[in-house]
């Protein structure tokens, strides 16, 4: 799942979009966690790391160069942390768990 944890990080947000409108803030807080999970993972990620889906576990992450710069400027973390700044969360900034999502992707953005 290696490069993948930065797609299944964003289909976790993607899901919270939808919980939210729900009124489902416990599955919206849930999918928000393993949002982050996933986003912190995907930028563990060093070269020679090898990837573990049965469709590439050939091959190994490069890490960034010339020919391979996903996230040079900024990271999943980074991203991650924009997404949950719409204000369709509003209703929930002040809950802790909230607040420790936050926390998590700001301690690792770059």
């Amino acid at each position: 799942m290696l490069y993948y944890h930065s797609d299944v990080a964003n289909l976790h947000h993607i899901v919270s979009t939808y919980t939210m409108a729900q009124g489902r803030i416990e599955d919206t807080l849930d999918r928000l966690e393993k949002m982050t999970e996933h986003a912190l993972k995907a930028d563990m990620a060093k070269p020679g790391d090898a990837y573990t889906s049965p469709f590439t576990n050939k091959l190994v992450y490069p890490g960034n160069g010339e020919e391979f710069d996903t996230w040079t400027v900024h990271n999943n973390a980074y991203y991650c942390r924009q997404w949950i700044n719409s204000n369709r969360y509003d209703s929930i900034r002040e809950e802790p768990r909230f607040k420790a999502i936050c926390e998590k992707l700001e301690a690792n953005m770059k």
